[in-house]
C-alpha cells in the first residue's frame, strides 16, 4: 500500500506489549514494511501465512485462531517464539 501503514518509528519503539505481526505472503502491505514493523518492537513476533493474502487468512479465521492461540499460550509460558504450521 503506498502510504500505509503510516506508523513512526518510534511509536513502534514505545510498544512494550508482547506483539504478534500477521500477515499473508501475498498480501498487499509488503514484506519489508512488515518485517520492519516486526523488527522495530521489542519481542514482536512475525508471521506470514502461505498462500494467503491481505484478507483471506482472516476470513478464513479458524486459519488465523490457530496462530493467536499458539502465539498466546507461548507467551503466555514466556517462551520467546511461535510456530506456525502452514
Amino acid at each position: 500500500m503506498i502510504e500505509e501503514p503510516d506508523i513512526k518509528d518510534e511509536e513502534l519503539r514505545s510498544i512494550t506489549a508482547r506483539t504478534l505481526i500477521t500477515a499473508g505472503q501475498h498480501d498487499l502491505i509488503r514484506k519489508e514494511e512488515t518485517d520492519h514493523i516486526a523488527s522495530s518492537i521489542r519481542g514482536a513476533r512475525e508471521i506470514i501465512v502461505k498462500r494467503a493474502t491481505h484478507t483471506s487468512y482472516v476470513v478464513h479465521s479458524n486459519r488465523l485462531a490457530e496462530i493467536i492461540l499458539q502465539f498466546t499460550e507461548k507467551n503466555g509460558r514466556n517462551e520467546g517464539s511461535c510456530q506456525y504450521r502452514n
